[in-house]
């Protein structure tokens, strides 16, 4: 029976989850995400925190463990030698950075942190991923910038948190005005590419409102 004294605190349980979610992505590191299995990454858990934590987080752990698995899939080539499109894993994983050759890191996100690191140029655009967030004010200017890396030669990642709403939307955009593409067009060459890209509801809208911009009256 817990007694007050022993009933974690908000503080406390928001720290637990961030290390139990470090212990997830530590786990997965290295491993091939084709044959490691939930009982390896339970495993992983207990060895650091015991048993009885990962019982009291099972649900927590199992949702993050999905989630997490997600985000280290590989940033995905949607135009060749110049675009990659992923997640905050990806904009974290310095040996993949490497490995792409990436100078140029585009964060479309409000909450996730920029890469410590001079070695890339970096921006960001600050949206969350809600059907309300007025996406289409940062469309003009932010495809400006990634028609001026790709100019120059850079190689650029564009990320939020998992690659799928937010920097997909911007993505889109991006090919409809560099490669005079519709809407439909851009959208189904970046599905093609990489195939959990789904703009939420109001960005759609707010990407068909661009199309008709580049159209003109």
């Amino acid at each position: 029976i817990k007694t007050v004294d022993s009933i974690p605190s908000d503080a406390e349980t928001r720290r637990t989850k961030m290390d139990i979610v470090e212990s997830i992505r530590n786990a997965l590191v290295g491993c091939d995400l084709e044959t490691i299995t939930c009982k390896d990454v339970y495993r992983c858990v207990d060895e650091e925190f015991g048993s009885t934590v990962r019982s009291e987080y099972k649900r927590f752990i199992d949702e993050k463990m999905i989630m997490v698995m997600g985000q280290m899939e590989e940033a995905s080539e949607v135009f060749d030698n110049f675009l990659f499109l992923g997640s905050e894993w990806n904009a974290g994983n310095m040996k993949e950075l490497e490995t792409n050759s990436i100078d140029c890191i585009l964060n479309v996100t409000k909450e996730i942190p920029s890469l410590e690191s001079d070695d890339f140029i970096q921006h960001r655009v600050p949206v969350a991923d809600r059907e309300s967030e007025n996406l289409l004010e940062w469309i003009p200017d932010t495809v400006d910038l990634m028609m001026q890396a790709e100019r120059r030669g850079s190689r650029c990642l564009v990320h939020c948190q998992r690659g799928i709403s937010r920097s997909a939307s911007m993505v889109v955009a991006y090919g409809m005005k560099s490669r005079g593409w519709t809407l439909e067009e851009s959208l189904r060459h970046v599905r093609k590419r990489r195939d959990v890209v789904k703009p939420n509801r109001g960005f759609l809208a707010q990407l068909k409102q661009y199309e008709s911009s580049l159209r003109g009256p």
